[in-house]
């Protein structure tokens, strides 16, 4: 049984003032730890696909590489979520297409007669 779909926001970034406060303020990788030195990428904690919003408290710093193993894993979460809700994957294909799974029988020419 499908789910609710969430509303999606759409993305919005944020704006250089507010982004280098918020640099400033973090100063460190979420994932790692790390200082950020030499830049950073700017990710939202809940994906905004799975119902997280723009707000600055919804969003984190992150090296490149801690942000591309971050969304890796968002990506399998938002294709679960949306075969949940039956945006994908077979109950969508069945919604769409209608339900193929009654069988054609068998051939009656071939029946042997009693």
């Amino acid at each position: 049984m499908p789910r609710h779909p969430v509303e999606i926001q759409p993305r919005k970034s944020l704006t250089k003032a507010v982004l280098l406060s918020w640099a400033i303020r973090f100063m460190h990788c979420a994932i790692c730890g790390d200082r950020l030195s030499n830049g950073f990428e700017d990710d939202h904690i809940i994906p905004v696909a799975l119902g997280g919003g723009n707000e600055v408290l919804n969003r984190q710093p992150l090296f490149s590489g801690c942000y591309s193993i971050k969304t890796k894993d968002d990506v399998k979460r938002i294709a679960k979520a949306k075969r949940q809700a039956g945006e994908h994957g077979q109950y969508a294909r069945r919604k769409k297409n209608g339900s193929k799974l009654q069988s054609k029988g068998f051939d009656k020419s071939l029946r042997k007669k009693m």
